[in-house]
């Protein structure tokens, strides 16, 4: 690294370490800069968008409790993010968003959750599990066993739905266990095998992956939950690193039941539905067997990989290409177009499994 780079990272960094004690010159520069590029740029537009860190620092305008206490239970999922005591706030949140709910916190047995205020709340729970031989391909059981273990808790509890999250995301809205359970009432199931729809996020549904869906946040009753988390393990055992090392089609993904794939056949085999690899079974799936919201009714914040509040619709969002959409999101919208107007308004095309993702 040149002298020169050095000393601007170090003055930059320093610059960003004063600036950041406070928020309002953090959001004026912020904002400043992306209103210069706008004003410059002749193809693009820039937004930004805050939340709070602090659970204390959430506004709430609530509406009147469920009255049933304990009805909706809560999992947080996977090793604690300490950054920020992100993972703890998060669960003090929810003890504050959801009036009645009780919340697992569900991780591993290496796990120190250390000190804070609301391991006095009698709503808060910790289960602490030994980590699977094997992580399956990607970590898919390393998920299973630890939601397993905080659905069990919830049950235990008494618990009649449940609502799986993950440790380093965490929704912001307030009202949830209203509208989750009206979603589930406005919306019911047209399967005889299930209670009820599951309700999952459309922020990583994909289009012409089939079965491609939403595990980090799902809502469901606790029946419904458990067919979907107590799958058997995946014996295999591979990175997500490994398996996307190669040059990789929807249909080489869907195939290989990597992840989130891997759970949600698993999950139609056992409610009696078609998990077969076709873009006809894939939407007809979710239109019969889940509901899909987007990431904004629960406003959702994932602090795992970059600051783009849209990043998991894929770059380029807009694109004309199709082959540079290979991975577009499919959203509430397009959802509640197929309830209305039927399947064969979706690109139903085997053909379109076959372009390269990567």
């Amino acid at each position: 690294m040149s002298k020169a780079r050095s000393l601007a990272l170090k003055w930059t960094d320093r610059f960003l370490n004063t600036v950041a004690r406070d928020g309002a010159v953090v959001e004026r520069l912020v904002n400043r800069f992306l209103f210069a590029l706008r004003k410059n740029s002749s193809e693009r537009f820039y937004t930004y968008h805050t939340r709070p860190q602090r659970a204390a620092a959430v506004g709430l305008d609530p509406v009147a409790p469920i009255p049933t206490d304990g009805m909706i239970g809560i999992v947080i999922q996977g090793p604690l993010l300490r950054e920020a005591d992100f993972t703890m706030e998060t669960a003090a949140l929810y003890l504050r968003t959801f009036p009645t709910a009780h919340v697992v916190i569900s991780t591993w047995q290496n796990e120190d959750l250390g000190q804070h205020e609301i391991h006095q709340n009698a709503r808060l729970h910790v289960v602490k599990s030994v980590p699977p031989k094997t992580s399956g391909l990607g970590t898919t059981n390393y998920q299973l066993v630890s939601t397993r273990a905080g659905i069990e808790r919830l049950e235990a509890l008494g618990c009649q739905y449940v609502l799986k999250t993950r440790s380093d995301q965490r929704v912001y809205a307030a009202n949830l266990d209203h509208y989750l359970i009206a979603q589930l009432h406005q919306y019911p199931s047209r399967s005889e095998h299930q209670k009820h729809r599951i309700v999952e996020l459309s922020m990583n549904i994909c289009r012409y992956r089939p079965y491609s869906m939403c595990d980090m946040f799902q809502f469901g009753h606790i029946s419904d939950m458990k067919d979907m988390w107590f799958a058997e393990l995946d014996e295999r055992h591979m990175s997500t690193k490994q398996f996307s090392s190669r040059k990789l089609t929807s249909r080489d993904v869907s195939e290989a039941n990597i992840g989130e794939i891997y759970l949600h056949r698993k999950y139609l085999e056992k409610i009696k539905a078609d998990s077969a690899v076709s873009m006809r079974n894939y939407y007809q799936a979710l239109l019969d067997h889940f509901i899909v919201i987007d990431k904004e009714q629960v406003d959702l914040y994932w602090h795992k990989y970059h600051c783009g509040e849209y990043s998991l619709a894929e770059n380029p969002t807009y694109s004309t290409d199709p082959t540079a959409r290979q991975k577009a999101r499919f959203y509430h919208r397009d959802w509640i177009a197929g309830l209305d107007a039927g399947i064969d308004i979706f690109p139903l095309d085997d053909a379109l499994m076959d372009r390269f993702e990567n």
